[in-house]
């Protein structure tokens, strides 16, 4: 006797479990692919405070370079929207560090629509002693 011959068929059953499982997927999917975005900018915010720091602590550096030398870092990565700030202003004046803060605004700076970051904004610092 085979036990299979009464068996009801179970038509659709897989495309139910398709349409329960697959926006969980896609949340994941997404989850992934934002948050690594995210991580992406902290990097690219902290590699470029630090190379305009060490753009600003060479003598005779103005604050242009030290900013021009952040965004070069920014761009790289296609961060375009990013506030670069460095402290003092006049770097002709004598004091012992540079500090270079960036900013970068994670919903002006996404692909995709920021589901899980929101309005986040990264802001990562880097302070070096001058050359004399």
């Amino acid at each position: 006797m085979n036990r299979f011959a009464f068996r009801r068929p179970r038509s659709g059953v897989t495309t139910v479990e398709f349409a329960f499982t697959i926006p969980v997927l896609f949340l994941f999917v997404f989850a992934a692919f934002e948050l690594g975005r995210a991580n992406m900018m902290m990097h690219t915010a902290e590699a470029a405070a630090y190379e305009g720091a060490r753009t600003g602590i060479i003598p005779g550096a103005q604050a242009d370079e030290c900013i021009t030398a952040a965004r070069q870092i920014l761009g790289t990565c296609g961060i375009g929207q990013a506030g670069v700030e460095v402290t003092p202003k006049n770097l002709d004046t004598i004091s012992e560090n540079v500090a270079v803060e960036v900013s970068v605004s994670f919903k002006d700076n996404t692909i995709l629509a920021p589901l899980f970051m929101g309005d986040s904004v990264i802001e990562r610092t880097c302070s070096m002693t001058r050359e004399r």
